[in-house]
């Protein structure tokens, strides 16, 4: 993922309140973090930015399906830590902002009524 492409990350500094990073990688060191760096050392410390990943500790053993569940990093856990800085962002009272959570909240509905049809 290094480089970072600046252009495009100045670009979704520019345009969004806040960001969201998913990977199936160690939170420290990872790519969310990489971001999160970016954003502080161009001044977009305004920026929310949420890192889902995985954390720093034990993780039990089990299937991918399994772990993505436990972890929270499944279509619903992912939707359901997007719909927490959702609500963050609402209460902003910023008309732009209140858009782009309107957008969002969408989404997060499509992505929970296609993951209730995966076992």
């Amino acid at each position: 993922v290094k480089p970072f492409d600046e252009t495009m990350l100045t670009e979704i500094a520019n345009r969004f309140t806040s960001i969201v990073t998913i990977e199936e990688g160690a939170l420290i060191g990872g790519f969310g973090s990489g971001i999160n760096d970016w954003l502080s050392d161009n001044g977009r410390k305004q920026i929310r930015i949420l890192r889902l990943g995985i954390p720093d500790e034990f993780v039990e053993h089990g299937s991918r399906e399994e772990l993505l569940k436990l972890l929270q990093l499944h279509p619903e856990g992912i939707a359901e830590a997007i719909e927490r800085i959702v609500a963050i962002n609402t209460n902003s009272g910023n008309p732009a902002v209140n858009m782009e959570t309107a957008i969002t909240t969408n989404r997060i509905s499509a992505v929970k009524i296609a993951a209730k049809g995966k076992p």
